[in-house]
């Protein structure tokens, strides 16, 4: 069972109101992986978008003629596979535990019902994934390995 308060501490989750984050919490599922479990894979279905709380994870993609690269880690606070909230349930990265991690599951069908029924909820709901959606693409052009091509791109640390 997911208990209120761990979601109340979440960053994640801060500007949720009481009421918002309650009705969350009703549509949470604890979940928990090893180190080197497989959390989802690219491609495959999923139903499910994840809140890491405790443990680090990393996510790799395939890269034609590179093989397996992993573009970025996600640790307490962060949301974790969220293409089947975005009407995708196809992963694009892989998803994988790099240390003991516990999770909070979220029936993604279940999410954008509870959104399209209240609109508070959903609002506050996809303003903090929108939240975390600039941060992980702010995280990820800082990865491009050569400044010049950030600089070429018209790509700076503050950009959105």
């Amino acid at each position: 069972m997911v208990l209120l308060e761990e979601l109340e501490e979440m960053d994640l989750l801060q500007k949720f109101s009481c009421v918002c984050r309650k009705q969350l919490a009703s549509l949470a599922n604890p979940k928990v992986f090893l180190p080197g479990a497989c959390i989802f894979q690219e491609g495959d279905h999923e139903r499910c978008v994840y809140v890491v709380v405790e443990g680090k994870a990393v996510l790799e993609i395939k890269v034609p003629s590179i093989g397996v690269v992993q573009v970025h880690q996600v640790g307490p606070g962060d949301l974790l596979g969220w293409s089947p909230i975005l009407g995708r349930g196809w992963m694009t990265a892989t998803a994988r535990a790099v240390t003991p991690c516990r999770l909070i599951a979220f029936d993604a069908e279940q999410v954008c019902t509870l959104a399209e029924r209240d609109a508070r909820f959903g609002m506050e709901f996809f303003r903090s994934m929108a939240s975390a959606l600039a941060d992980r693409l702010r995280a990820t052009r800082l990865q491009l390995p050569d400044p010049r091509n950030r600089q070429m791109l018209g790509i700076c640390e503050g950009a959105d």
